[in-house]
């Protein structure tokens, strides 16, 4: 993977995803990325951490309900910084 203006090109790529499905699961982003869930999971905890996603926590599921993740402003911000 290369970096676009020193950001990791999976980020980008990522938070395109999100902003193009408005809403997203870990899983969702698994499978379309290719990567794990416990990995797209982490990922995505991260880029909430930093600000860039918002994550609200779906209802309506047995055990522990999974997260959905949408876009921020400051990660829209830098979608457009990085275009």
């Amino acid at each position: 993977m290369g970096n676009r203006c020193g950001y990791n090109e999976r980020k980008i790529e990522i938070l395109e995803l999100v902003t193009e499905l408005e809403s997203i699961t870990a899983a969702e982003v698994a499978e379309a990325l290719g990567l794990s869930i416990t990995n797209a999971a982490q990922r995505l905890l991260s880029y909430h951490r930093q600000g860039d996603l918002l994550r609200v926590r779906r209802s309506g599921y047995q055990g522990r309900p999974p997260y959905s993740y949408k876009i921020s402003d400051k990660g829209l911000d830098k979608l457009s910084y990085w275009e």
